[in-house]
């Protein structure tokens, strides 16, 4: 029987069924989540998880504003599924929580996600709709308390993602400004 694994942009190969903390290097999860499109590629723009992830960082509390920036770990090697669509794959939760306790180890945070990064989350959720989504005739975005607070997101590229994944990253690790440097270019693949 064939090994069942997943590459990471560096060529490393990954269980899916068995993550380990190690497997979540800064690097490579700023490169997936800045490639990875959010509402399933149905926006009128590209708009980055990555992108995504630095915003919720920002509108949870302070104190939990690591976990806003790595709350899609669980993304980084397997794919982001709407919400609607989970329940149709039964497990499906319960491997990619692995993912996300391993990952959540790596950087010493503590399972399960807080609760106001859950809710900074549906914030953002909503400002995107607002912003990348064209509405339909069951309006599922109504205006969460909190909701307007949120500027109007500017999509970035998915380089701009992951350079902004990384800087906010070293900002909330009070990381010196060539660590940032350095981090920014090895997620770079020649």
């Amino acid at each position: 029987m064939k090994k069942i694994f997943i590459q990471d942009i560096h060529g490393r190969v990954v269980d899916p069924l068995d993550p380990k903390p190690e497997d979540f290097h800064i690097c490579v999860i700023a490169w997936s989540l800045a490639m990875k499109c959010r509402f399933n590629g149905h926006s009128r723009k590209f708009f980055s998880v990555a992108q995504h992830s630095v915003l919720v960082s920002r509108y949870c509390n302070p104190e939990n504003a690591l976990w806003g920036l790595l709350h899609e770990l669980d993304e980084v090697y397997f794919p982001d599924i709407p919400s609607p669509l989970k329940a149709l794959f039964p497990g499906w939760e319960q491997t990619t929580g692995k993912h996300l306790e391993a990952g959540a180890k790596n950087f010493g945070l503590k399972t399960p996600i807080p609760e106001d990064v859950k809710y900074a989350d549906l914030m953002v959720l909503h400002a995107e709709a607002r912003d990348f989504i064209t509405p339909c005739e069951i309006p599922w975005t109504d205006n969460l308390p909190g909701c307007d607070e949120i500027p109007k997101i500017v999509a970035l590229t998915p380089e701009d993602s992951r350079l902004l994944f990384i800087a906010r990253f070293c900002e909330l690790m009070n990381l010196p400004s060539y660590l940032q440097n350095y981090l920014s270019r090895k997620g770079v693949v020649r």
